[in-house]
């Protein structure tokens, strides 16, 4: 059997009734007046931080951005309107500086991802025979979901072709191939249940009794296939199921994977360490988060206790994330600061030599109290430095680019931009962000981003930054300025 984690290839789960506030759903929707529009994108420009030799610069070190294009001219022309910011400089074999423009125009219509209805999530797999993580499912709060079928960049509704048009309401999927036969299967989780769709040859059709009466009919809160189980949160705990014998089996207490009373808002999944194990990590909004460790016999064990990774607060998203090359990854987990969690923020968990985990948000000014409840990182320069963007509820969302210390691009500390990208507002409003991915949607070898929203009004909306990233000509002198 192959199963897909899908915090490596797609998207996880929230969607949990709201212990902070009963009456509305995680996020919350209200506070802000108008829908989402169209608006633009100004760029912003990185200039401060070299990597190479200044004194020779023939000797250029490690050209981290090679695959990035120089545009011939100086920063003023091409970078009209950006922001300059103290980042990365490189000097070319004359000794002509070249500086990064970084813009992400917004091209959700252009390419044909239009949507309409509260999103809950949003889920990125492999839907057909390219094999390439960029179609896009669109988990609606009250309907169907939306299924998108990426073709050279360019999207198509796909929903009722597919068969997708009769999965109910769902705040959480997974994909995954659970019976062997090359197809990403899925499994949606939701307000009215638990229901898993077997891909035959390009139709999903509905696997009735796939589990127990008792389990397919819990409030569903979070979703991922981890081999050889399916994973899924309830409003009672976490659920595991293992595939054999041509059906699922119940093995939550067998697997190790018990989880009671959680209430996960999501699965965040890597392997690393001796014999790359597994490693799980449940946010839970209501209880204990859980570090759940894979031993050499399949069998996990809970281990926050004593590695250090419990956090506080209502914890809805974490991600792992190697930040700067590390041998092991680090844990990023992300809290909604509200009246249940005064003071409550944001944690980066950094891994010591024996395996324990050091907080290090305050000293890499990520820790930020606030409404967060998405956290994605992505290495949208290809330098093995990822960003990370911070998904908020009705409140403006971040994008932390890392600040290096130079020669050694060791990370100090991270910087928001996303004001001057236009990532942080919609049309000047604060909407409430239920779904981010960080996939490459057009195959140009360069990390985009794509997050999901609701405005306060009843309605969604959701946004694709293309990652339009140019080494630009700097401009040498006083006069060329």
């Amino acid at each position: 059997m192959r199963l897909q984690s899908l915090t490596l290839a797609g998207t996880l789960a929230i969607g949990c009734a709201d212990p902070l506030q009963p009456n509305l759903p995680i996020p919350f929707d209200g506070g802000s007046e108008g829908g989402p529009t169209s608006f633009d994108v100004s760029p912003v420009l990185f200039p401060d931080v070299f990597i190479g030799d200044r004194e020779n610069p023939r000797n250029m070190g490690v050209d981290v951005h090679r695959d990035i294009p120089l545009v011939e001219a100086c920063v003023p022309s091409t970078c009209t309107g950006g922001v300059i910011l103290p980042d990365r400089v490189e000097f070319d074999v004359s000794g002509g500086r070249q500086e990064l423009c970084v813009r992400f125009p917004e091209r959700s219509v252009m390419q044909g991802l239009l949507s309409s209805g509260e999103n809950s999530n949003v889920l990125v797999f492999a839907l057909d025979s390219d094999r390439l993580p960029n179609d896009v499912l669109l988990l609606k709060r009250t309907v169907s979901p939306e299924l998108f079928q990426n073709v050279g960049g360019t999207f198509t509704n796909v929903t009722a072709r597919f068969g997708l048009n009769t999965v109910p309401a769902s705040v959480a999927a997974a994909a995954g191939d659970y019976d062997g036969d090359g197809d990403q299967d899925l499994f949606f989780a939701g307000p009215n249940g638990n229901v898993l769709f077997q891909n035959n040859g390009g139709l999903f059709v509905r696997v009735p009794d796939a589990l127990r009466s008792e389990d397919a009919l819990l409030r569903g809160t979070a979703a991922v296939f981890v081999e050889p189980y399916l994973l899924f949160g309830t409003d009672n705990g976490t659920r595991a199921y293992r595939y054999e014998g041509g059906h699922f089996v119940e093995a939550t207490h067998d697997s190790g994977l018990e989880d009671q009373p959680g209430e996960a808002a999501d699965f965040a999944v890597t392997r690393y360490g001796f014999g790359g194990r597994n490693h799980i990590y449940i946010s839970n909004p209501t209880g204990r988060n859980r570090h759940f460790v894979e031993n050499s016999n399949g069998h996990y064990t809970s281990v926050e206790l004593t590695d250090g990774t419990v956090a506080s607060g209502a914890t809805l998203d974490a991600e792992w994330v190697t930040y700067q090359e590390e041998i092991n990854p680090s844990l990023s987990v992300v809290t909604y600061n509200e009246r249940l969690s005064p003071g409550a923020a944001n944690f980066f968990f950094v891994q010591n030599p024996d395996g324990t985990f050091s907080d290090r948000a305050s000293a890499l000014a990520i820790r930020d109290p606030g409404r967060t409840t998405r956290v994605v990182w992505g290495d949208f320069l290809g330098d093995q430095r990822p960003w990370q963007f911070l998904g908020r509820a009705q409140q403006p969302n971040l994008l932390y680019i890392p600040r290096l210390h130079i020669p050694d691009r060791v990370v100090e500390r991270f910087e928001d931009h996303a004001l001057p990208l236009g990532m942080d507002r919609i049309d000047g409003h604060t909407v409430s962000v239920t779904g981010a991915r960080v996939f490459d949607y057009d195959n140009d070898g360069k990390s985009d981003l794509l997050f999901v929203f609701n405005n306060g009004s009843g309605l969604g909306g959701l946004k694709l930054f293309h990652n339009d990233i140019q080494r630009v000509r700097g401009c040498n002198s006083e006069e060329d300025r």
